[in-house]
């Protein structure tokens, strides 16, 4: 197998397991509609007291843990949902070239190129040079989904404790209304 060849099936390859962890993420952030979509409709039917005026030990004790349930849940779930929207599924941009180099395979290097020098480069480029360039962009994504698989690998963490949290809540809300 040529070089260029097995650089350009490596990078596809990196090109669509990015793709995965994004449609992951996206998944759980569909996931992450109806657990909201459940944590609304049980807040709906709760009304503010203060639990140090009910008189009940035992449903001021209730109260409290509804609203430390509650109040941990929707911290929660907005720390995830900035996560998955800024630190997975957001656009990333190459890091790891010098100002003064210029790569054929990247559309931002591309983009600030003269049309005319793009052309020349590709009418004139060497074996050697494309296979630096796939190379080079194999290197960026590489370093973009290690990032986003550490980060979906906290996700999914994060997610399993929204379940267990959600269902607490649920819970204690539904012991103040029995």
């Amino acid at each position: 197998m040529d070089k260029v060849i097995f650089a350009l099936e490596n990078f596809k390859n990196i090109q669509e397991l990015i793709k995965f962890i994004d449609q992951k993420a996206g998944a759980i952030l569909v996931l992450y509609g109806f657990i909201i979509a459940a944590f609304i409709e049980f807040t709906n039917r709760l009304f503010l007291v203060n639990p140090f005026e009910i008189g009940d030990y035992k449903k001021s004790l209730i109260s409290i843990m509804t609203f430390v349930s509650g109040l941990a849940l929707v911290l929660i779930l907005l720390y995830q949902l900035y996560s998955i929207l800024f630190d997975i599924i957001k656009p990333r941009l190459a890091k790891n070239y010098s100002k003064n180099e210029y790569s054929l395979f990247y559309f931002e290097h591309i983009a600030h190129i003269d049309k005319k020098v793009i052309i020349a480069d590709y009418e004139n480029i060497t074996e050697e040079r494309m296979l630096a360039e796939v190379i080079g962009q194999v290197y960026e994504v590489s370093k973009i989904m290690k990032k986003k698989v550490k980060k979906l690998a906290q996700i999914v963490k994060f997610f399993f404790l929204s379940i267990i949290l959600l269902l607490i809540f649920i819970f204690f809300s539904s012991l103040l209304f029995s």
